[in-house]
């Protein structure tokens, strides 16, 4: 059976959606080699391209759905605060749940994000706060419907990776490049798998790939690509294009070491290139028919209000 007949579904930027299900091929990693295993069986498919300063959110249920959304600075807070980010998330729930389904969550995986933007780290920083439960609010946690109420505490419990610091800012993206991740998510009976690949581009001039990881529930890697941080790619290239790259590929390395992957060279980075890019390939061009966009209710319901700023700086004074 073709790979091909399992397109992926990519969902564009201030979008949503849900995965349906295709009897297809099921890729697997053995004896860490990366192969492909002609397996008929009831694949879950689901991705997103361009994630700069960008978040997204992937959430997976345990029929083996793949929900899935792409929110851009529009839709996201300037002063990321505990309440704002509890609503943030909250919001992301109300979307899964439009869907009908009856499925728990099983992991939470929420990527993208500026390194450079301090806001991006306190995002993170404020999750981890609401997982532990250690933050000074008006208790209203369990405002709202049941449903929403029982989904957010899952969500929180469910989180399995939070990287909102995961891109490199470029001053001058037209002329040295920009740093961006494409994300691509598969589950199938007994595994999910996360793609990441990182590229690093000039709009209308070239495209490079830097850095591929692969989330497993066994043998996480990641590559990075060893051409470009021993020599240029391109005889008309300067100083700071090489530079930029150089740190691009850096920090994608801090970031796949901290996910608890294993860095890979020589054959298996080759292959690892290979199969990672050769998904990317599959994604479809026409988005599914009942994908969603974000609204300005979306945004009214996560951006600050003068009054949340004020009360969070105080809180913020407090805690130094």
């Amino acid at each position: 059976m073709s790979k091909e007949l399992c397109q992926i579904n990519d969902i564009e930027m201030d979008h949503y959606d849900i995965s349906e299900n295709c009897l297809g091929t099921k890729e697997i990693q053995k004896k860490s080699l990366i192969t492909t295993k002609f397996v008929l069986c009831k694949t879950y498919r689901l991705s997103t391209v361009g994630i700069g300063p960008c978040l997204c959110f992937i959430i997976l249920l345990d029929d083996g759905r793949i929900f899935m959304e792409h929110r851009s600075d529009y839709y996201l807070s300037s002063n990321f605060t505990t309440k704002n980010v509890r609503l943030c998330l909250k919001n992301v729930i109300q979307h899964l749940i439009s869907y009908p389904h009856t499925a728990k969550i099983k992991t939470t995986i929420i990527l993208g994000g500026d390194e450079l933007k301090q806001r991006f780290e306190k995002f993170s920083s404020r999750i981890s706060n609401l997982i532990s439960g250690d933050h000074d609010d008006d208790g209203d946690d369990d405002d709202g419907d049941d449903t929403e109420s029982q989904h957010y505490q899952r969500l929180l419990k469910s989180i399995k990776l939070i990287n909102t610091t995961f891109n490199i800012d470029s001053n001058a993206p037209a002329i040295i490049g920009e740093c961006g991740i494409d994300c691509i998510v598969e589950q199938a009976p007994g595994d999910e798998v996360v793609v990441i690949i990182q590229h690093v581009k000039i709009l209308h001039k070239w495209d490079i790939v830097t850095g591929v990881m692969r989330l497993s529930n066994e043998n996480s890697s990641f590559a990075v690509d060893q051409t470009v941080t021993t020599a240029s790619k391109s005889a008309d290239e300067n100083l700071r294009i090489r530079e930029f790259r150089h740190k691009c590929i850096d920090h994608f390395r801090k970031n796949a070491r901290a996910a608890n992957t294993v860095e890979v060279e020589g054959l298996l980075a080759e292959n690892l290139f290979n199969y990672c890019c050769s998904i990317s390939k599959r994604l479809a061009a026409k988005l599914s028919k009942n994908e969603r966009e974000l609204n300005a209710d979306d945004r009214e319901m996560c951006n600050v209000t003068s009054t949340i700023h004020a009360d969070d700086e105080e809180e913020d004074d407090e805690e130094q």
